[in-house]
């Protein structure tokens, strides 16, 4: 407009909004971690997942020096692939996937040495009973001493997979069990988490309204993995992107599913902080603008309170005087059918000429709302 009207170009202000979407990018990327809050709730969790055994120096290494090999470990995906990301672009996912088939591996199985199947089949069937940390990690130093075969490996990736879809409960330690046998054996966790990544899509693309438990089993023993670092941030955060195009029926039970299972781990970690909450967003405002089962909308709730806390002040506690805390304890704790004339005479031995001390009397018996209704009567005594 000034070269057509032969004037000189104005400077205008500059934007101040350019300036404060800089500032808002440095703050996302370099997050402290302090300002997340604690990745663990207690010192007991943060040992489960963190203090694995180290079978590398207990185990001699003749006896996994070839399984070692096997598989390259489990690494983390650049953290940039957590955040390039546009917040709306959701895709789904158009690649053919067909539902986890084990039975073809069954030839493979016909060439072990039938003792040796059944050595393993009796290992096997005693991991259910594994459920405390010692157990489950003598059961995997067990198999990396006896059982350290490639056939074996399959077969344990197998039964770990195949856990009844009601013993949610073993999915932590089934998770411990791989943690701890991934510096030895780093074929085991990547074929469990392809396993579980198939069957996770399967799930979705089929789109059914049946097998619920078997699909949050899938999305548990995920969450499970990725607190171990055996499961992919990316992965598991694609996972949830996928549940979130189609958030209806069963698809916004296994997304609850997940973000109860690991979403505080997700939401907490510096690196998968920001996808985590715009995803958590995304599912909030899906749920008000979609007409949702009540039962549906708790969940939902539930599932991001868990993830982030609402930041709510504790309330003081109120502290009394150990006067007034012993005469409550006589009247609203203690007062009952047997006590009622000993109580009566530690109520006389009070100094009733300090006037605090009488009105406080006073108020306790006026206040009968603190004590059971079949109580009431013997304060009526006591009066």
């Amino acid at each position: 407009m000034a070269e057509a009207m032969g004037e000189e170009m104005a400077e205008m202000p500059k934007l101040e909004t350019e300036k404060d979407e800089e500032d808002e990018q440095e703050l996302a990327n370099d997050l402290a971690p302090d300002t997340l809050g604690q990745l663990w709730d207690d010192e007991d969790t943060k040992a489960f997942y963190e203090n694995l055994p180290d079978l590398v120096a207990i185990i001699p290494s003749i006896l996994y020096k070839d399984s070692k090999g096997e598989g390259e470990p489990v690494t983390k995906k650049d953290t940039e692939d957590l955040d390039k990301e546009d917040e709306d672009d959701i895709q789904i996912d158009e690649e053919p996937v067909e539902e986890v088939n084990l039975e073809e591996e069954e030839d493979m199985t016909e060439a072990i040495n039938m003792s040796n199947r059944m050595v393993l089949d009796a290992f096997l069937s005693q991991l259910p009973n594994c459920v405390n940390r010692e157990m489950i990690d003598s059961a995997a130093a067990e198999f990396c001493m006896n059982h350290n075969t490639k056939s074996n490996r399959k077969r344990l990736v197998k039964g770990l997979f195949t856990v009844q879809r009601t013993r949610t409960d073993l999915l932590s330690f089934y998770s411990r069990l791989v943690a701890a046998l991934e510096p030895c054996m780093p074929d085991v966790p990547i074929q469990l988490a392809a396993l579980l990544k198939q069957d996770f899509r399967w799930h979705v693309r089929k789109k059914d309204q049946i097998n619920i438990e078997s699909k949050l089993k899938v999305c548990r023993f995920i969450g499970e993995l990725t607190k171990f670092s055996m499961f992919s941030k990316a992965d598991v955060l694609f996972c949830v992107k996928q549940l979130l195009f189609d958030f209806s029926h069963h698809h916004i039970e296994m997304a609850c599913t997940i973000f109860e299972s690991c979403g505080a781990f997700l939401y907490r970690s510096p690196d998968s902080h920001r996808r985590t909450k715009i995803y958590l967003e995304q599912m909030l405002r899906k749920k008000a603008a979609m007409s949702l089962d009540s039962r549906y909308t708790t969940m939902i709730e539930n599932a991001y309170y868990v993830v982030a806390p609402p930041d709510t002040p504790q309330e003081a506690k109120r502290v009394r005087p150990a006067l007034h805390q012993y005469i409550r304890k006589l009247i609203y704790a203690d007062l009952n059918k047997t006590n009622t004339e000993k109580i009566l005479r530690q109520i006389r031995k009070f100094n009733w000429d300090d006037p605090e001390v009488a009105a406080y009397n006073v108020k306790c018996l006026k206040n009968v709302w603190n004590l059971k209704y079949f109580n009431i009567r013997y304060v009526a005594s006591l009066l």
